[in-house]
């Protein structure tokens, strides 16, 4: 490589040679260096550099044409060079023209000419990585599996180093929609991967990234996030760290320890896994320890765990994790381990990675039919998904690609052929999902249809959560077209989500009481997690209009109301927790969009008489702080209002009348059961009613002071009420209530 001041030299004198050829020369060694220099993750080398023969040198590189003819460089180099260039120069025609080219580049090119332009542009100002395309395209570059080359693991480190772009990139999408949450877990993953390979190489500086207010912030949020899709990148992320972070290996021994529940075995057991890419032989040692506590045993879902954290070590350990997959195959649940297997694979290093776990797979896949444990009825949303799981896992030339497979091959078109390719096999995709939109519509799935009908409903609704609910890679692919393209696609786009809800809606208008019995459970619950992505879909865009905005508002409002009927109707157990989730998930995008405010949720729920048990739901699954204090005090507000009902009645009785009696609060009556003259003194702080006073006054003292200006309303009303029932509950006479009180109760 050329050292600074050389390549440097040839731009600044590139405008004074004569020769065309030597021209040439100069400029091609200077932006080849340049581009090496930004390869490197280098700060920019034209930093304090004179500006005037700079510009005088790029103009005449302009007008020969130099800045057109760059394809004896890569297009991720040539674009970085170009934004270097750019950056450098002061506002002017020279600056303008070599913008517009970077910022063609930016728009239509391939996802390593992105991930370099968007590096660069994080490692300087910042500036120009805000919009919705900006967003859709980091979205897609983190999504891509490792086998592809591009450095995807460089940009996520420099979105999470600066406190501005943390903040931007992971500490606020930790409290959105579930892409965001995704995106956010992604960064996460993909920067404790850089992170990894720089302390490999005595940099650990990077290692302190992870400690940042927002970083750390957003890194617990979406560890303890209820949605397998966001927590597995952490715990990915925490696998990786654990070598340079003993705090980390120490979470994950501890995560797999015999009394805890399987919310921390799963988490553990994915950053169990990963822990594999620094230290193979620990990390096999660990999963081993899983299979021999029997935790497989007591939780079939670990297999799944387990298994999401293999691409990450399989980049580094295929061996390792090979042999992983073969204790595997002894111990799981075959049909779990089949679905994430298919989930993964195309995650993995490619090849024939996990052929013979597959073809083991199926052959243990049998033709058993499904059958529900509670009711010995064949299940046939059971039915439907192994037969889905079991054709994805075998070849492809042996069947029809999934609608997976078509974002894949959409998310891979982007990779070798740029935008505009991977856009027009985004609108093929979105056709598809259309399609089967088309037949959800008119296939039935009650129990008074077919089984092949339920089947087919089954399989619809799994392909069109695929492409609209997921993680939004269907809307961030389309948000790669040209502007005018864009608009079409992501209206057609949101009709496909109205149009879906409008089915949900109507298929789940009729609440279930838990007394009666869940027929073909499996594709019940589909119905429900398909209610519950769509309310936690993304909504609203800079490309839609105000019509678009009031449509998404009134749905999140529908599919809110008809969760809270189902909670207040009792729902069954087994659909329990995923309804409170799609409430929450609602309430959460609407408050996001400030449709609603946390006043207005409790009183909802105070109103519906929702019970503890649907609150600690609603809890776990929310993920705005804000509702989560709100809802922690109404919890204890409740908790505190039972406590007092089931207590024993207030203390009564006669007492002589002591000094040491007026230190608590006292109602002095006559009773007609007691002889003349005597007094009956009850002691109010240990009555029903007086802990319940004291309940409502603390519940008013928990709530958030700074939350909303609708909350400081509604904590005020409270305290008022508080003090007249107080007041009013100590009041020795009628008189005396309503008269020298009557002020202090007047909000009675």
């Amino acid at each position: 490589m050329q050292r600074r001041d050389q390549f440097l030299q040839g731009l600044l004198e590139l405008h004074r040679l004569k020769d065309s050829g030597a021209q040439r020369s100069a400029w091609r060694s200077s932006l080849a260096s340049l581009a090496q220099a930004c390869a490197a993750d280098q700060p920019s080398p034209l930093d304090g550099l004179a500006t005037q023969p700079l510009v005088e040198s790029i103009r005449s590189a302009l007008a020969l044409g130099f800045a057109d003819e760059l394809s004896w460089l890569s297009p991720a180099s040539a674009a970085a060079a170009l934004y270097e260039l750019a950056a450098a120069l002061p506002s002017g025609a020279e600056k303008r023209e070599l913008g517009r080219r970077v910022l063609q580049r930016l728009q239509e090119g391939d996802a390593a000419t992105f991930v370099a332009l968007a590096t660069r542009m994080a490692l300087g100002t910042g500036k120009g990585l805000g919009g919705e395309g900006m967003r859709a395209r980091v979205a897609l570059v983190v999504a891509l599996p490792a086998r592809y080359g591009v450095r995807i693991d460089t940009l996520a480190l420099a979105l999470v180093a600066r406190r501005e772009l943390a903040r931007t990139w992971v500490g606020a999408p930790a409290q959105e929609s579930l892409a965001d949450r995704k995106l956010a877990g992604r960064l996460l993953e993909q920067a404790a991967r850089a992170a990894v390979r720089r302390a490999s190489e005595d940099d650990e500086q990077s290692l302190g990234v992870f400690r940042g207010e927002a970083v750390a912030q957003a890194w617990r949020r979406l560890l303890d996030d209820r949605e397998p899709a966001v927590w597995r990148h952490v715990a990915v992320a925490r696998g990786l760290l654990a070598h340079h972070a003993p705090q980390h290996l120490d979470a994950i021994e501890q995560g797999l320890r015999p009394e805890l529940s399987p919310t921390e075995w799963r988490r553990a057991a994915t950053s169990a896994v990963a822990f594999g890419a620094v230290r193979p032989e620990q990390s096999l040692k660990l999963v081993r320890e899983v299979l021999e506590r029997g935790l497989l045993k007591r939780d079939p879902g670990i297999a799944a765990a387990l298994i999401w954290g293999i691409p990450a070590a399989a980049e580094v350990e295929p061996e390792m994790t090979e042999e992983l997959l073969e204790d595997l195959f002894t111990e799981a649940d075959p049909l779990i381990m089949a679905e994430a297997l298919g989930e993964i694979l195309p995650q993995g290093p490619g090849g024939t990675f996990g052929e013979r776990a597959v073809h083991g797979l199926l052959d243990l896949l049998g033709k058993a039919t499904p059958t529900s444990k509670l009711t010995g009825e064949v299940d046939d949303g059971a039915v439907a998904l192994r037969a889905r799981i079991i054709a994805g896992l075998r070849p492809r030339d042996q069947r029809e690609p999934t609608l997976q497979e078509r974002l894949n091959d959409a998310l891979e078109s982007f990779v070798e052929r740029g935008a505009r390719a991977a856009y027009q096999s985004a609108l093929e995709v979105l056709e598809a999902v259309e399609g089967s939109l088309a037949a959800l519509e008119t296939l039935g799935d009650s129990a008074s249809e077919s089984a092949l009908a339920r089947r087919a409903s089954f399989a619809a609704l799994r392909d069109i959560g695929v492409g609209l609910l997921d993680d939004g890679l269907l809307r961030d692919l389309l948000l790669l077209g040209a502007r005018g393209d864009v608009q079409r696609s992501i209206a057609a786009h949101e009709q496909g989500l109205e149009r879906l809800s409008r089915w949900l809606l109507e298929r789940e208008q009729t609440p279930t009481h838990r007394s009666t019995p869940v027929q073909h459970r499996l594709l019940r619950m589909e119905r429900l997690r398909a209610v519950l992505r769509l309310a936690d879909a993304r909504g609203g865009d800079e490309h839609g209009d105000a019509a678009v905005a009031q449509a998404i508002q009134t749905r999140r409002f529908r599919l809110a109301s008809l969760m809270l009927r189902h909670l207040v109707t009792r729902p069954p157990p087994v659909l329990h927790r995923t309804i409170a989730a799609a409430f929450s998930r609602a309430v959460d995008a609407l408050l996001r969009d400030d449709s609603i405010d946390i006043a207005d949720i409790l009183l909802v729920i105070a109103q519906r008489g929702l019970t503890p048990e649907d609150l600690r739901m609603i809890w776990e699954a929310s993920m705005n702080n804000d509702l989560r204090a709100a809802l922690q005090a109404y919890l204890a507000l409740q908790t505190a209002l039972d406590a007092a009902e089931a207590s024993s009645s207030a203390l009564s009785g006669e007492f002589s009348l002591h000094p040491s009696l007026l230190s608590g609060e006292l109602s002095l009556s006559t009773s007609p059961s007691s002889p003349p003259g005597s007094i009956v003194v009850t002691q109010l702080t240990s009555s029903p009613a007086a802990r319940k006073v004291e309940a409502l006054r603390s519940f008013a003292r928990n709530l958030e002071v700074d939350a909303s200006v609708r909350v400081e309303a509604l904590r005020s009303a409270l305290f008022r009420l508080g003090r007249a029932l107080h007041r009013l509950l100590n009041a020795p006479s009628l008189s005396v209530a309503a008269g020298a009180g009557s002020q202090e109760i007047s909000p009675l």
